[in-house]
């Protein structure tokens, strides 16, 4: 089930566990042929353990690999780039996907925390630093 993201990042359907974007950049194949479209998925319980694991830990280039090859599901007609792909992006476009990535993760959080609360934060931001890690 693949929902488009609006414009902020935040996918138009509450449970969607997969999410596009154009990519500033974009990635060429080996035939020359461009490709700007990307699909991210949602983190399990694994991507959380390559954010845990003590060889990604002193070497932020190695982790943001891993993590964005285990989430990226398709970069326009590629399916299931992997890693070798992933490490031939612009670090323009690296970091885009893993902003966005943590957007998506942030804007369920904010969502789930609006739906329950009485009294609500008027930003994000607001409620960033209310919240109790």
């Amino acid at each position: 089930m693949m929902q488009t993201a609006t414009t902020n990042g935040i996918a138009p359907e509450r449970h969607a566990r997969e999410f596009a974007f154009e990519l500033p950049i974009g990635y060429l194949d080996a035939d020359g042929r461009p490709h700007r479209s990307a699909v991210l998925r949602k983190m399990t319980g694994r991507d959380e353990a390559i954010l845990a694991d003590r060889h990604n830990r002193n070497n932020a280039a190695r982790m943001i690999t891993e993590l964005l090859a285990s989430c990226l599901l398709r970069l326009g007609t590629v399916e299931r780039p992997g890693r070798a792909v992933v490490q031939t992006l612009y670090s323009g476009d690296r970091y885009f996907l893993l902003m966005k990535r943590v957007f998506t993760w942030f804007a369920d959080r904010w969502r789930n925390h609006r739906s329950k609360q009485a009294e609500k934060p008027h930003s994000i931001t607001q409620w960033f630093w209310k919240t109790e890690y």
